[in-house]
């Protein structure tokens, strides 16, 4: 940290020869792209949103890159520790049908509850209207 900044040192430092993949889950995947990142290295869940962001940055869309980034950011800081993220990302595998179980092996210490899986709903529906419908990716 700062991933922003220490890119554009190591830029710096060996200019284009360096092939950069930023591996954030998509937090600093807008400014990463614009200090000259080659790709990203999404987490198996929700590689779908990585393609459709990096596409709209490709293609200079404001707007898209915006809303796409706004909702990954927001689904991802309900995953503020490892064991967060990886109930989240094994009950967001499970809810896309790629995994059969969302059973953890323990020691676990996050549970997803109730009201958390609501949210993480509500704004992975968000993200697969705006990616699916809205802009028809």
């Amino acid at each position: 940290q700062p991933i922003g900044q220490n890119l554009s040192r190591l830029r710096a430092l060996v200019g284009s020869t360096a092939i950069i993949f930023e591996g954030t889950g998509g937090l600093t995947l807008v400014d990463t792209y614009r200090r000259g990142i080659q790709g990203s290295m999404p987490a198996a869940d929700l590689p779908w949103v990585h393609v459709a962001l990096w596409k709209a940055l490709e293609s200079g869309d404001t707007e898209r890159t915006n809303a796409f980034h706004a909702l990954l950011c927001s689904l991802i800081s309900l995953m503020p520790t490892l064991d967060a993220f990886l109930c989240i990302e094994k009950y967001l595998l499970v809810k896309q049908g790629i995994f059969p179980s969302g059973q953890l092996r323990g020691p676990v210490g996050f549970k997803l509850d109730e009201p958390l899986r609501q949210e993480v709903d509500r704004l992975f529906d968000l993200l697969h209207t705006a990616v699916y419908q809205t802009w028809k990716i």
